[in-house]
């Protein structure tokens, strides 16, 4: 998720970019802001190695400005500068890591503690290889 969050801090427009779910919500001066959250792991194996895949969910926050035409396309602004981010880094930077990329998006409401975001939602996966001996 760390590596992750780098790539989303190099996405021109995002200001803050957390790991996970941060303790409060984004105020405005730190909007647009990336979230993270973990959703699911999945194995698989050969004789001589291990997958696993990682699924998170990235939710890229837009301030709501009351006018629904422009927060859409605020959110909507962030779909292709987030997949070229990763499709520039699909190691994510680190060893064993493949295939890392938004497998699909959706812009829904997100609602953080008290407030409403409007956000695009992006299904991001990555596959990490590990050498392993299977007896």
């Amino acid at each position: 998720m760390t590596a992750s969050q780098t790539v989303l801090r190099n996405v021109s427009g995002i200001q803050a970019a957390y790991r996970l779910l941060p303790e409060n919500a984004p105020t405005d001066v730190r909007l647009p802001a990336a979230v993270q959250l973990p959703l699911t792991g999945e194995l698989s194996y050969t004789p001589s190695l291990r997958v696993l895949v990682h699924r998170w969910r990235v939710d890229v926050l837009v301030d709501r400005a009351g006018d629904m035409q422009g927060d859409l396309g605020a959110a909507l602004a962030f779909v292709e500068p987030v997949i070229a981010a990763y499709e520039a880094n699909t190691t994510l930077g680190l060893s064993g890591v493949f295939d890392a990329r938004p497998v699909a998006y959706e812009i829904v409401q997100v609602q953080h503690w008290q407030q409403s975001f409007l956000a695009v939602r992006f299904t991001v996966s990555c596959k990490v290889k590990t050498g392993v001996t299977i007896n």
